[in-house]
């Protein structure tokens, strides 16, 4: 996300303000593309080409004995799945602003640069920031691209490149001893039941931020 976030955001702002015709476009129907695409094919990609990648060029500039799997891994290609998601809903969210915003800045003597900066991203804060939020929750509750890229060891990461674990991962590589380990049931469930609140918490948070952007423009 850390990685993903900049670029969203720079990403909707060059779409939404500066492309156009036919430019703007074929941008935002390749983002869109992009951001339907199943996060199977990421994974499976990531697996023939980034692993391989990371292990052999990557981790050994840090000292980092890796096949290639890990944390680094899956946070790289998690930020490139949930990127475009970002992108197009932060377009969304300033194309919605009412034209009057930018031309009342650009009217006082503002640059557009200006105007972007301390106008429309400000107005338009709580929908770019909803956009982020429904990023977190979908990082979160990736199970697929973290199966196939962060190893499944459960242990305390020493670095980037190690190998880990996450909930949905967990369930998904502990359902297998349902009947072999005692209590194995009730912890997936919990695990899940964790899972599905914090999920809820940043869907909730996002449709928050979201009515409260669609206010302050419906009564403005």
């Amino acid at each position: 996300m850390v990685m993903g976030i900049p670029i969203a955001i720079g990403a909707a702002v060059y779409i939404a303000e500066y492309a156009e015709g036919r430019t703007k476009t074929i941008l935002a129907s390749f983002i869109d593309v992009l951001a339907a695409i199943p996060s199977v094919i990421f994974g499976l990609v990531a697996l023939i080409v980034v692993v391989p990648f990371v292990g052999t060029y990557v981790a050994p500039l840090f000292g980092a004995g890796t096949a290639g799997v890990g944390i680094f891994t899956v946070s790289l290609v998690m930020a490139i799945v949930v990127t475009p998601f970002m992108i197009s809903l932060s377009v969304e969210s300033l194309e919605s602003l009412p034209d009057e915003l930018r031309e009342t800045s650009l009217g006082v003597g503002a640059t557009k640069f200006e105007t972007i900066r301390s106008v429309l991203l400000r107005a338009a804060g709580p929908g770019i920031f909803s956009a982020i939020l429904l990023g977190f929750g979908r990082v979160f509750g990736a199970t697929i691209v973290p199966a196939l890229l962060i190893g499944g060891q459960t242990q305390l990461p020493d670095s980037l490149f190690s190998t880990g674990q996450t909930l949905p991962t967990l369930i998904v590589n502990d359902f297998g001893e349902l009947m072999s380990l005692p209590l194995t049931q009730s912890a997936l469930i919990f695990v899940g039941l964790m899972l599905v609140v914090v999920v809820w918490l940043f869907n909730f948070g996002a449709m928050l931020f979201q009515r409260r952007l669609q206010r302050r423009w419906q009564y403005s």
